[in-house]
């Protein structure tokens, strides 16, 4: 495997705008998914964080986004087993991360993200965000060839085999480096 790209977040899905990444107005967050599911992230933005009380006792007041019509929705959907960056607005004060089915109706792509799974939620400010994402590893994460794992490589050092995780490493490194080994420095 080779990856001679000079900038990894080329491979990026963006959920924050269309276009290019801006490391300025956009946070980055490296996404593990070794799930069986499409992930659909929402977010948000800046509507929900006391200024006060996150700065003295850290607290989210989760009363910002309470219907679906209040977060900025990511247009794409991360794969079953893919391991990828997202990135998401600077403003995002917390992401939630439906799991989804996927399925062909009509020679189209639905999704269908009613599976009874609680989303994930992702909690952060400006300041402070998580640094990865990973969908808990289960039998359904164990591969066999690189083919298995999109974005990143099956690693024989697990036993069992799983594919490598992204970490921030990847993302803000050189892209020759970006199926290199996490753990190596």
């Amino acid at each position: 495997m080779t990856n001679e790209c000079p900038d990894p977040l080329v491979c990026s899905v963006n959920c924050a705008g269309d276009g290019h990444i801006d490391l300025k107005t956009m946070k980055i967050l490296p996404v593990n998914n070794y799930g069986q599911y499409y992930l659909r992230f929402r977010a948000c933005v800046g509507t929900n964080v006391h200024p006060q009380q996150f700065s003295r006792y850290s607290i989210i007041d989760n009363s910002g986004c309470k219907t679906s019509d209040d977060f900025n929705f990511c247009s794409r959907f991360i794969p079953p087993m893919t391991f990828i960056p997202v990135a998401v607005d600077f403003n995002t004060s917390y992401i939630e991360i439906d799991s989804c089915k996927m399925s062909i109706v009509n020679n189209k792509e639905v999704y269908s993200c009613d599976t009874g799974i609680t989303p994930y939620k992702i909690f952060g400010s400006k300041e402070s965000f998580p640094i990865t994402f990973d969908v808990a590893q289960s039998s359904w994460s164990i591969c066999r060839s690189n083919d298995r794992c999109l974005g990143t490589f099956c690693d024989g050092q697990f036993r069992p085999p799983i594919c490598s995780p992204k970490t921030l490493k990847h993302v803000y490194g050189n892209g020759k480096d970006y199926f290199s080994d996490p753990f190596l420095t």
